[in-house]
């Protein structure tokens, strides 16, 4: 896998969680699977839901 598409499946990931589409358990998977790094996983568990701000800088990346 290419470093775009790592950073593309990061970006859907954090837009996920934030927009309460994944859970936990959602993204343990991803890490599992090596979508995600194990770092990235937690960073992205710690971000909070729902959070306006966050929503739109990672949708206005480009990377979605």
């Amino acid at each position: 896998m290419n470093s775009k598409a790592r950073l593309r499946a990061y970006n859907r990931a954090v837009l996920g969680w934030l927009n309460n589409q994944l859970t936990e358990a959602d993204i343990d998977l991803l890490v599992k699977t090596r979508w995600l790094t194990k770092e990235q996983g937690e960073e992205i568990k710690e971000m909070p839901r729902g959070n306006a701000d966050l929503i739109a800088m990672y949708s206005s990346s480009g990377m979605a």
